[in-house]
């Protein structure tokens, strides 16, 4: 499994290396970039973490350099750090575009290491329900159109006659694919089926959309 890592984007070599420290003294694994086309040379997707990213760069700001790797697939948490003169609008303006947070030099340290924790949280948090959904599609597609019809009517809480009568099959032939579903589906119970199920409304409903 890929460790989480500090990107660091800084173009200021004293400032970089200070924060380089300052983040392998606080536990974490830190790759350090001088400019924003070193950075993208080497991205990765699948790389855990989060980034920390000066607001100007020569050629483009720090929230402009955020938008192209979103354009490239990256979904890392990021931290926006300013100078002390900086705009207010600034700050604002990186917020309002999703940074988790804008902070000023001088760093506080231990707000610094804070916020960097949080932000490797979030990435974790958005990477295990990332799984958890391509887990469930899987499941999902492994289901007959016949088992996914008895599914839909399970779900809305049907009871089997009500399914055999509507889907017209014999109550037998319900069970036998309620038994199948929850195989398929890898769960302990119908009550389990419908929890999992619930849970992943919105990958049904981008599935639906898609096969439209």
């Amino acid at each position: 499994m890929l460790q989480p890592a500090v990107f660091l984007v800084e173009k200021d070599p004293t400032l970089r290396r200070s924060l380089v420290r300052m983040l392998k003294c606080g536990g974490y694994t830190v790759e350090a970039f001088a400019a924003p086309s070193k950075f993208l040379a080497e991205f990765d997707a699948a790389r855990p973490g989060c980034l920390v990213l000066a607001h100007c760069f020569s050629d483009m700001s720090g929230l402009e350099f955020y938008k192209r790797l979103v354009e490239k697939g990256c979904r890392l948490p990021y931290l926006i750090t300013i100078a002390a003169d900086c705009e207010l609008s600034v700050a604002i303006d990186a917020m309002k575009n999703g940074a988790l947070d804008v902070m000023e030099h001088p760093l506080d340290r231990d707000a610094f290491l804070d916020q960097v924790w949080q932000a490797i949280g979030l990435d974790e948090e958005r990477r295990r329900q990332q799984f958890d959904d391509e887990t469930f599609q899987d499941r999902l597609s492994k289901l007959s159109r016949r088992e996914r019809e008895v599914m839909d009517l399970v779900i809305a809480g049907r009871l089997t006659k009500q399914i055999a009568r509507q889907l017209d099959i014999s109550p037998k032939t319900v069970e036998a694919h309620r038994s199948h579903i929850i195989k398929k589906m890898q769960v302990k119970s119908l009550v389990d089926l419908v929890r999992v199920v619930t849970e992943h409304r919105p990958v049904i409903r981008r599935e639906g959309r898609h096969k439209r």
